[in-house]
């Protein structure tokens, strides 16, 4: 059996007490929705806003529409300190979490679970 990472027992850590929300984002990625947005010049600022977890995404956009800029503000809980980039094996573990609280809570949010 392969030894898994110090990385990946620090998320699997992290993410038995991470809230359902966040672990879903984590998995699923963000559902960004337009929040706010205004013209500058000829560029543009918008923010999106993820209705489940509720960070938001600040974006600067130029005249052509090309995204120049983008900043994400996570709520308190989301960022997992001191682990760093996460490798596909770490990201497989966050997945894992995921989809067991799920499984655990009877299947996905506001529909009825697949059999």
């Amino acid at each position: 059996m392969a030894r898994r990472s110090s990385a990946v027992v620090q998320v699997r850590e992290i993410a038995a007490d991470m809230e359902p929300k966040f672990l879903e984002c984590r998995d699923l990625m963000h559902p960004w929705v337009p929040h706010r947005a205004r013209r500058v010049g000829r560029a543009y600022e918008r923010t999106l806003f993820c209705p489940r977890c509720t960070a938001e995404k600040d974006q600067q956009i130029d005249s052509q529409g090309t995204i120049v800029s983008s900043r994400i503000r996570y709520p308190e809980g989301y960022v997992m300190k001191g682990v760093g980039h996460l490798r596909s094996d770490a990201r497989a573990e966050l997945r894992l979490a995921s989809i067991q609280g799920q499984v655990r809570t009877g299947g996905w949010q506001g529909e009825q679970a697949v059999s």
